[in-house]
């Protein structure tokens, strides 16, 4: 069993390396990047008197980027998780590793939809609710992770077996015509 203690440590550890990067880089987006992971973590408070420099708005917006941001990878895996573009098989299981160890095991599913028919959906949507949708590199890797098998269609093909067959049935007949 984790001692909570060994998480908080490393917890601490790792907002220290995260403070060390701020304070080393000079460019404002990374700064505002590498605040935004450690702002929920302390308080506005503890921020300032680590970085002298800081002011309450840097924080407010640096809490405001990291907020957008789980919005949106949200509503992104929860449209791509939705039921009407997957569907659970019957077959096979797949094991989930979590950051803390465990294994969760959930059902194979298969994607009902392809991922540039989701992507435009998705943008469809964010348009839709004017929001700000994240980009195609980043949506294609949420759909890279949430793996899912793919679909192959094969509607039609009886169709065209049959069809297919048809045609050879013709040329027999046309053939036995000829030969009388």
């Amino acid at each position: 069993m984790k001692n909570p203690h060994d998480q908080n440590v490393v917890q601490t550890d790792l907002v220290q390396e995260i403070l060390q990067l701020y304070n080393a880089t000079t460019d404002n987006r990374i700064r505002r990047q590498l605040l935004a992971l450690i702002s929920k973590q302390l308080s506005k408070q503890e921020l300032m008197k680590a970085i002298p420099d800081l002011t309450t708005y840097r924080i407010d917006q640096a809490r405001l980027d990291i907020t957008t941001a789980f919005s949106s990878v949200a509503t992104c895996t929860q449209l791509f998780l939705d039921p009407s573009f997957i569907q659970i098989v019957s077959y096979g299981t797949r094991d989930l590793k979590m950051e803390s160890g465990n294994t969760i095991t959930i059902p194979n599913v298969v994607r009902t939809a392809c991922h540039t028919k989701l992507k435009q959906m998705y943008q469809s949507y964010c348009r839709e609710v004017e929001f700000q949708p994240l980009g195609i590199s980043s949506l294609f890797k949420i759909l890279e992770a949430c793996a899912a098998s793919k679909r192959t269609s094969l509607h039609g093909l009886d169709n065209i077996a049959a069809e297919g067959s048809e045609g050879y049935d013709n040329l027999i007949n046309l053939d036995e015509c000829y030969k009388l």
